[in-house]
């Protein structure tokens, strides 16, 4: 059984911020949907008193950089993060800046840029590929 292939179809897991670590192989794309919900009564009622302040801010930001890390274990992993949902990337950019950790600020500085070289280069195609029909 040590030598058995592994497989390669997708797996999909739906999962809180805390659950399991996902090594090497197992994930090499993790989608981060949304803003963290407060799960417990407790949890809620301290994110309503504290919406706008920097505890808030950390407390958040410590649980996206905790999703981060679910599919980065060892020095060897990698993974394509993706961060989507109107909630969290609203907080990214105007709330997190400050309290983030100096990896997850350069993480999320880096795929600011590719993404916007890869806006750049389907933007520059699209018009080379429009000017060539005419």
């Amino acid at each position: 059984m040590l030598n058995a292939p592994i497989k390669t179809d997708p797996l999909v897991l739906v999962n809180r911020y805390d659950g399991i670590d996902l090594p090497d192989d197992r994930c090499r794309i993790l989608i981060i949907d949304g803003l963290p919900r407060a799960q417990t009564l407790y949890d809620k009622y301290i994110d309503k008193i504290t919406k706008n302040s920097t505890e808030y801010k950390i407390r958040i930001t410590q649980k996206i950089e905790q999703a981060m890390g679910r599919s980065v274990r060892a020095d060897t992993d990698y993974s394509v993060i993706l961060l989507i949902g109107s909630d969290l990337i609203k907080f990214i950019r105007n709330d997190a800046e400050q309290v983030l950790s100096a990896q997850a600020r350069k993480q999320i500085q880096i795929g600011m840029e590719v993404s916007s070289e890869t806006q750049d280069e389907i933007y520059n195609n699209d018009t080379e590929i429009t000017a060539k029909k005419h």
